[in-house]
């Protein structure tokens, strides 16, 4: 089981298959039900990819 303590690491191929089951209209509670994903995380790796294309928290950051 997870540490509830630490974290979870998930890859960025990963983030991209989920993030393209949202868009091909899998309803977002069973993908979060399913993999285990707070519904957060999933928003965040959505919006970052329609915004910039990558789930890295680096490439969603403003320039400021």
């Amino acid at each position: 089981m997870a540490d509830p303590n630490r974290p979870r690491h998930y890859e960025e191929e990963f983030k991209r298959q989920i993030v393209r089951l949202c868009e091909n209209g899998k309803p977002s509670s069973q993908i979060r039900a399913g993999y285990g994903i707070p519904r957060s995380t999933l928003q965040r790796w959505v919006q970052g990819i329609r915004n910039s294309g990558s789930t890295r928290a680096v490439d969603n950051r403003t320039p400021e």
